[in-house]
């Protein structure tokens, strides 16, 4: 596990928001939905198991997907972000 900083932006050279989040090392988990990347995985819910942080540049949506050993437990939507601004991981 790697503490890593999780940004949004407004612009490619100015980040607005940083979170420190614990980064779990990638592995095999859900598939994602078409549109969706999967930006960084941290414990976001506190159970010692990493979850995703999702965003869909389509629609400048994000969410976080709650895992229990790599399997898809339950969902938040997130923020849609405004035009103009991304999610940016580790």
């Amino acid at each position: 596990m790697v503490a890593r900083l999780v940004q949004l932006r407004d612009a490619p050279d100015r980040h607005l928001v940083s979170i420190r989040v614990n980064v779990h090392q990638r592995s095999l988990g859900p598939s994602l939905p078409s549109g969706w990347a999967l930006v960084a995985t941290a414990d976001f819910n506190g159970n010692g198991k990493p979850d995703y942080l999702l965003y869909n540049a389509a629609t400048r949506q994000t969410a976080i997907w709650y895992l229990n050993n790599n399997v898809f437990v339950s969902g938040v939507l997130g923020p849609t972000l405004p035009a103009g601004w991304s999610l940016v991981g580790p």
